[in-house]
């Protein structure tokens, strides 16, 4: 069973004044660094605020059926 780790990304706000955009993260790499790595090379992420969680439980890994390598989100929709 692959591990995961739990990131939460907290982007900049697209406008001047707004609240920050926050997405979840479950991402399938064995090494906390390299998952971080992975997330920092997606456009728009380079200034981004990254945090490290913890490892996902196995539950969760298996329920959402994660392989390894795998970069899972979870994003916030407003209503």
């Amino acid at each position: 069973m692959p591990s995961a780790w739990k990131i939460v990304v907290n982007k900049r706000p697209k406008e001047i004044g707004g609240p920050p955009a926050r997405e979840f993260y479950l991402v399938a790499l064995p090494e906390k660094e390299a998952a971080v790595a992975v997330l920092r090379m997606r456009e728009g992420y380079n200034d981004a605020e990254l945090e490290v969680i913890g490892e996902a439980p196995a539950e969760s890994i298996d329920w959402l059926d994660i392989k390894p390598g795998q970069v899972f989100c979870v994003s916030a929709i407003e209503r």
